[in-house]
């Protein structure tokens, strides 16, 4: 099975440029700081700080790499319906095409 991951346009595809605190918490702290169920989140405080919650049952680093990317995308601006993102296979790291059926396990964090 192909494990997929949607990331960020080019434009939003580069380092926070300012302060960023990742955390890894539990389902349930999601649940709280995302305001519903997901598997990682992120929000800019008006101080400029960058928040990158990702779930702590996440062991996969390529995983957690690409999860990562996606949200740093979101704090240099990218909006959460994710316009122009880009579907990258975790395996490979490598981007692909977008998926074509429902069999296929994706996230769009």
């Amino acid at each position: 099975m192909m494990l997929m991951v949607l990331e960020p346009p080019v434009q939003y595809d580069h380092p926070y440029n300012g302060h960023v605190i990742e955390q890894h918490l539990s389902s349930l702290q999601l649940v709280f700081l995302c305001h519903g169920f997901t598997s990682a989140c992120s929000w800019v405080t008006k101080a400029g700080v960058c928040h990158i919650v990702i779930s702590d049952t996440e062991k996969d680093s390529r995983v957690i790499a690409l999860v990562r990317r996606h949200e740093t995308g979101h704090c240099n601006g990218w909006p959460g319906h994710h316009p122009n993102g880009r579907w990258f296979d975790v395996k490979s790291g490598q981007e692909t095409s977008p998926p074509k059926t429902a069999r296929l396990n994706f996230r769009l964090f």
